[in-house]
C-alpha cells in the first residue's frame, strides 16, 4: 500500500493534512474478506441469539400448553367424579320414587278396597234397616195379634 501524505494551510492559518491512500487489489480483496467474515460472524451471532429467544419462547409456550392440559385434565377429572356422583345420586332418587310410587299405588288400591267396603257396609246397613222394619212390623202385628189373642182369652 502506498500512503501520500500533504499538508497545507488553509484560509483561516490551520494546517490540514491530507492522507491520499492507494489500495492494491489484494488489500482490497483482503479487507473485503476481513469485512466479509465479520459480517458473517455478526450474522451467526444474531442468529444464535434469535435461535436462543425463539427457543426460549417455544419453551415458555410449551410450559404454558402443558400448564393448561394439566389444569383441563384436572377439571375434566373433577368433571367426570361429579357426573358418576350425580349419576349415583340419580339412581337412589329413581329409587326412591319407584318405592314412593308403589307405596302410592298400595295406598290407592288400599282407599279403593275402603270404598268398596264402605259402599258395601251401606248397602249391608241399608238391607239391615229395611230388614229391621220389615221385622218390625211383623213384631207389630205379632204383638196386635198376641193382644188379640189375650183379649180374647180374657
Amino acid at each position: 500500500m502506498r500512503v501520500v501524505e500533504e499538508e497545507e494551510d488553509n484560509k483561516e492559518g490551520f494546517q490540514i493534512r491530507r492522507v491520499n491512500s492507494k489500495f492494491t487489489r489484494e488489500d482490497l480483496v483482503k479487507m473485503g474478506r476481513e469485512k466479509l467474515a465479520a459480517w458473517k460472524s455478526d450474522s451467526k451471532t444474531a442468529l444464535n441469539t434469535l435461535n436462543l429467544k425463539i427457543s426460549h419462547q417455544i419453551h415458555k409456550i410449551a410450559n404454558k400448553e402443558k400448564a393448561a392440559r394439566e389444569v383441563l385434565e384436572a377439571t375434566v377429572a373433577e368433571l367426570k367424579r361429579e357426573i358418576r356422583h350425580l349419576s349415583r345420586e340419580k339412581a337412589e332418587y329413581q329409587f326412591e320414587v319407584q318405592k314412593l310410587l308403589g307405596v302410592t299405588n298400595n295406598l290407592q288400591d288400599g282407599m279403593s278396597r275402603q270404598q268398596d267396603l264402605v259402599h258395601q257396609m251401606k248397602k249391608e246397613y241399608a238391607e239391615l234397616l229395611e230388614e229391621k222394619k220389615k221385622v218390625e212390623g211383623e213384631l207389630k202385628s205379632a204383638l196386635a195379634e198376641a193382644s188379640n189373642v189375650r183379649e180374647m182369652l180374657t
